[in-house]
């Protein structure tokens, strides 16, 4: 097994680990990550689905058990992925940790929206999606080791829903916290 592999599974299986942890912590705080969707609940669905397939295809490709390269891909691109990906997970995990209890997939329900609170510290000061931009960090880094047009399609896909996503919750960001969610915006990017 080469190093970027090593590197790969490593990093997925550490991102597992963390998602099965903070899984548990949820479980015992007796908490919901789950939120109503800010879009078309179809498209919600297969944005995610998509996502996924972009991280297994990245994954399997990394095994060197599986092989879905349609072109040969360089050592500078395999380092760019890897470098993206360990940056994307990073991201993505210092976000779920500094989000904690008000973590949420989608808006708040009905009955949590009084709860809701505005971060706005931390890597937030920063961007307002970290979550997201460690998401595409990782989607893109599957683009650039998994050399396959399906890959780029499905990565695409990923792009444009989770750019939706972030509309619709940013409607209901400015519904819910006005002026505090103007001045916000106005000192903090989307992304970077």
């Amino acid at each position: 097994m080469e190093i970027h592999q090593f590197i790969i599974l490593s990093l997925f299986g550490i991102m597992a680990i963390q998602m099965l942890g903070f899984s548990v912590f949820l479980r015992v705080n007796k908490l919901s990550v789950r939120g109503e969707s800010a879009i078309n609940s179809i498209l919600y669905i297969t944005g995610k689905v998509a996502m996924a397939l972009t991280w297994l295809a990245l994954c399997l490709q990394a095994t060197g058990k599986v092989d879905i390269l349609l072109f040969t891909r360089s050592v500078i691109l395999t380092n760019s992925a890897v470098i993206l990906l360990s940056l994307g997970i990073v991201i993505q995990l210092i976000a779920y940790f500094y989000l904690g209890k008000d973590l949420k997939f989608g808006i708040p329900t009905t009955q949590e929206k009084e709860q809701a609170r505005l971060k706005v510290t931390g890597l937030y000061r920063f961007s307002r999606n970290p979550m997201y931009v460690g998401f595409y960090l990782m989607v893109l880094s599957a683009s650039l080791y998994v050399l396959n047009p399906i890959v780029w399609i499905l990565s695409a896909y990923t792009f444009f829903v989770h750019h939706t996503i972030i509309l619709g919750e940013e409607k209901f960001l400015k519904q819910q916290f006005g002026t505090q969610w103007d001045n916000y915006v106005k000192k903090t990017r989307r992304y970077i």
